[in-house]
């Protein structure tokens, strides 16, 4: 039996969601979003690592390294998220009081919230990213 050793990481967008675990394609065990570490004993055949939340999904890991330290979090980091949101309540205040043009307006709103949609839609199978501690 080998030790798989997570650390969930401070991030805005999946720190709320339970995240699934998948060893070599099949679902292992839930993650609850109140443990921020979470240790695993699976078999020493195990080949793959999968994380996944919702509908979107992390990079593979292969098991076959002898340090099984990961780290877990996502691709929008908080700062990224933060800007995102920042811009789109400023763009909505804005065009509310008649402060700038529609054009700027949809920029503001339209341009950011592209960033979160192509994740979670062209980019959901490396949504979430395990790196080695």
């Amino acid at each position: 039996m080998k030790e798989i050793h997570l650390y969930r990481e401070k991030n805005y967008f999946i720190d709320f969601k339970p995240l699934k675990i998948f060893i070599d394609g099949i679902f292992f065990d839930f993650w609850e979003p109140s443990d921020k570490k979470k240790v695993i004993k699976i078999e020493d055949d195990s080949k793959k690592l999968v994380v996944g939340v919702e509908w979107c999904r992390s990079n593979e890991v292969d098991l076959k390294m002898k340090i099984l330290n990961f780290r877990i979090t996502s691709q929008i980091q908080n700062g990224l998220f933060i800007l995102i949101f920042t811009t789109f309540l400023l763009g909505n205040l804005l065009f509310f009081f008649k402060l700038i043009n529609p054009h700027l307006y949809f920029g503001l709103t339209s341009v950011p919230m592209m960033i979160i949609v192509y994740w979670q839609t062209i980019g959901r199978n490396k949504f979430i990213r395990i790196s080695k501690v």
